[in-house]
């Protein structure tokens, strides 16, 4: 098991790597005004829209539902894993909309003249992406409390990420950050809480009248 101060290290790393591939997407990439621009010609933007939107909502109800089963299946270890990732999710989205304040980015449908569905008004800052920050945030909790569980949330991610750009809200710089940015956080989080939901998940096992989990002994306290 990770030691306290390797969990402490870890966090460190993460956040300093994340940090610094923020800074150096902040100041634009010329690639990616051409790539927003080549994908902007499709005028698909309705399209892009729609998905963005659907298949957050179907990540977040994929989320939800493999909670439960976990809960159901009584495998506390994996149910603890996932509510540290998905408290690393809420915690993301916070930071994200400092981080949006700071950068100040303006969304490209801001900047041109392009009939894009429902485009945020100016203040509403591009840069990093919420939808991409959500999404990667609850795809890590997913992934990294059931792996298995990747066949179904890197696609929603993936579409989610792309589609943002489709319909004309984001640069494809933006969606990099928001990905850095929601994994980073729920990878930092899951690091340093998962122990303490851990322990909150044993309590609870204890105290109410459910039977045991059947990937731990919940009589012990686990042990890091």
């Amino acid at each position: 098991m990770l030691t306290p101060t390797r969990r402490v290290l870890i966090a460190v790393s993460l956040f300093s790597i994340g940090a610094a591939v923020l800074v150096l997407l902040s100041h634009g990439l010329q690639l990616s005004t051409d790539l927003f621009r080549f994908i902007a010609a499709w005028d698909a933007f309705e399209l892009g829209y729609r998905l963005s939107e659907a298949s957050l909502l179907a990540l977040v109800g994929t989320w939800a539902v493999t909670a439960v089963i976990l809960f159901l299946r009584r495998r506390g270890g994996s149910l603890s894993v996932l509510i540290a990732g998905g408290i690393g999710a809420v915690v993301a989205y916070a930071c994200n909309k400092v981080l949006k304040a700071l950068f100040e980015e303006a969304r490209p449908c801001n900047i041109y003249d392009y009939a894009v569905t429902s485009c945020p008004p100016v203040e509403n800052w591009s840069y990093p992406s919420n939808h991409t920050v959500i999404a990667v945030a609850v795809a890590t909790s997913l992934v990294v409390a059931v792996p298995r569980m990747a066949w179904v949330a890197v696609p929603l991610t993936l579409i989610t990420a792309v589609s943002r750009v489709v319909a004309g809200h984001h640069f494809p710089h933006d969606v990099a950050a928001g990905a850095t940015v929601g994994a980073m956080i729920v990878l930092i989080v899951v690091v340093l809480a998962a122990p303490l939901a851990d322990a909150v998940t044993v309590t609870l096992w204890n105290r109410l009248p459910l039977k045991a989990p059947t990937d731990r002994d919940p009589r012990r306290s686990p042990r890091h």
